[in-house]
């Protein structure tokens, strides 16, 4: 839209006489109105003409892109909120642009720290909740001796048949452990065993010449043919193996 050009006289008082009111047939009045005729007419064309088509021009986008200067727009210029998201490109927002506490848990997506996100270390027991570590967050073979407590392993902690030989420490099966009539003739090892195979002990006034193998023991009477008791007995062989 062009804007159209100031086209009244200026030389209002350039044209008039030497004497005015004589020359022109002006009065005094007249003649000192003719001083404001330029300026009114000027202050008209500005209001009328030059203000609505600036306006004009302005509300259609008149002043584009292209007629910006670079670097024109400074912070003085923009209005207060100005900046919304959808005028922020993509990852202009980088870790130097963040003020120092920020990110407040508000402003974190849900599922947005992932393992990527946490530095080494950075999850201390004051992170963790109470209950929150179970059987799906122990890692194979992560739990050591050093991490169980004394005392704290106790019988339901056990599964079924899960102590074998090699956990039962030696000499740990003492008389107090064994349940009452629970050591029978079969958990004694057979004479293959010379450490705990069963052994047989010979009662009787003359060596044995048949049945006695190394290990057993023969039993002599002191006095076969009076009567003995406990006190007449003699140990005469033992032959046990280590």
């Amino acid at each position: 839209m062009a804007i159209s050009q100031f086209t009244e006289a200026t030389n209002v008082i350039g044209s008039l006489g030497d004497n005015p009111v004589t020359d022109n047939n002006l009065t005094v009045a007249q003649f000192k109105a003719k001083f404001d005729q330029v300026g009114t007419k000027i202050k008209e064309y500005i209001n009328s003409t030059i203000v609505p088509a600036i306006n004009n021009i302005l509300s259609n986008g008149f002043v584009t892109t292209d007629k910006i200067a670079d670097g024109a727009v400074t912070n003085e210029k923009l209005a207060n909120d100005a900046v919304i998201a959808d005028k922020l490109a993509e990852g202009v927002v980088s870790t130097l642009k963040l003020a120092d506490g920020a990110v407040t848990g508000a402003k974190l997506a849900s599922d947005a720290i992932d393992n990527s996100k946490l530095a080494a270390g950075a999850v201390t027991t004051a992170k963790i909740a109470n209950g929150a570590v179970n059987t799906d967050q122990l890692a194979i073979n992560a739990v050591k001796a050093d991490n169980i407590a004394g005392g704290q392993i106790l019988t339901r902690h056990l599964g079924y048949r899960q102590i074998d030989t090699e956990k039962i420490a030696e000499l740990a099966v003492t008389a107090s452990k064994l349940a009452g009539g629970s050591v029978t003739s079969a958990k004694f090892a057979t004479d293959n065993d010379t450490k705990y195979r069963t052994r047989k002990i010979f009662v009787q006034a003359s060596a044995p010449t048949s049945g006695m193998s190394d290990g057993d023991i023969w039993i002599k009477p002191i006095n076969p043919t009076g009567g003995w008791t406990s006190l007449d007995i003699k140990v005469m062989t033992v032959a046990v193996p280590n």
